[in-house]
């Protein structure tokens, strides 16, 4: 009986273990604007969480398409509005890591930002949407960043990640 419960208590904790190896982070997010960005007052930025499947459909649009019908992604997408003031700053947008989004989500391995706001030379040399300069790919995985929040700043040569990522 003492083993039958020792080999229960084992297999058990190795299936408990195993679930929570499953279990992706989630990340507080902030997205701002730089201050050499000359914008209108207020700039549209989706946050869509991919996995392989839905990367792949993505790849296959261009950022024109995209924000003609952005209601066909392939996923959920948390849009953010920044709000520029009559002085030229702005507030971050936030999605926090306990946002229901990221429920909704399920297992991801990357967030795709995709901000619209004019960049000079924007073009790219297939057109399609992950090429471009306003739009960026983040890994999500375990201990990909340090700390966890990502800081995300559209800048005048496109959109950038300022979070460091953690060293392998």
């Amino acid at each position: 009986m003492r083993l039958q419960l020792a080999i229960s208590t084992a297999t058990a904790s190795l299936w408990l273990a195993g679930l929570s190896g499953c279990l992706l982070p989630t990340y507080n997010l902030s997205v701002s604007i730089d201050k050499s960005v000359s914008t209108q007052l207020r700039t549209v930025v989706d946050i869509i969480g991919v996995n392989q499947d839905d990367r792949k459909y993505l790849s296959s649009r261009t950022y024109e398409d995209y924000w003609s019908d952005a209601g066909a992604a392939p996923t959920s997408i948390h849009r953010m509005v920044l709000e520029r003031r009559p002085d030229g700053r702005s507030r971050p947008a936030r999605l926090s890591k306990n946002d229901s989004i990221w429920r909704e989500w399920g297992r991801i391995d990357a967030l795709i930002i995709v901000a619209r706001y004019p960049v000079a030379g924007a073009r790219n040399e297939n057109g399609k949407l992950l090429s471009d300069p306003r739009c960026l790919s983040l890994p999500i995985a375990p201990k990909q960043w340090r700390g966890k929040t990502l800081r995300v700043v559209l800048m005048e040569t496109g959109v950038v990640c300022t979070t460091p990522p953690r060293d392998r």
